[in-house]
């Protein structure tokens, strides 16, 4: 069975995290909070697919780079590539903000993927990278 190749896409800001709410039907648990996330349409190239959905915000990116991919088991097994964009121009189309909202980089134990929590270590592995490097 192959994998279907997904987009999630780290969104940084003064070291906040765009992040996407779940909806819940039972309101006793809390919302699931995960890493925005798209399907890659077929044949289309991972960093066009980067470039289709940014742009769809209302936003384009000046500087973003790959970070990993980490398959991720559900219904379907998903093969999902991150992205991390740290500067970008525009501003953000507001319905395409409705159950998004900015989280605190110290704040994201409560991320409900697995491969979303690996994506975010390997992030602040990296940013601790560069700032020694810096």
């Amino acid at each position: 069975m192959n994998p279907t190749d997904c987009i999630s896409i780290l969104l940084v800001s003064n070291n906040n995290l765009l992040m996407r709410k779940g909806l819940v039907e039972d309101s006793l648990k809390p919302s699931p909070i995960t890493i925005p996330s798209y399907n890659v349409i077929a044949n289309e190239k991972n960093e066009d697919a980067l470039i289709r959905i940014i742009n769809d915000l209302g936003i384009s990116p000046t500087s973003y780079e790959f970070l990993c991919s980490v398959y991720q088991a559900g219904h379907k097994l998903q093969l999902v590539h991150y992205y991390c964009v740290n500067d970008w121009e525009g501003v953000f189309r507001a319905q395409k903000l409705d159950g998004h909202e900015w989280l605190s980089l110290q704040n994201t134990m409560i991320l409900e993927k697995k491969s979303d929590k690996i994506a975010l270590s390997e992030y602040k592995k990296k940013a601790y990278s560069d700032s020694l490097h810096a």
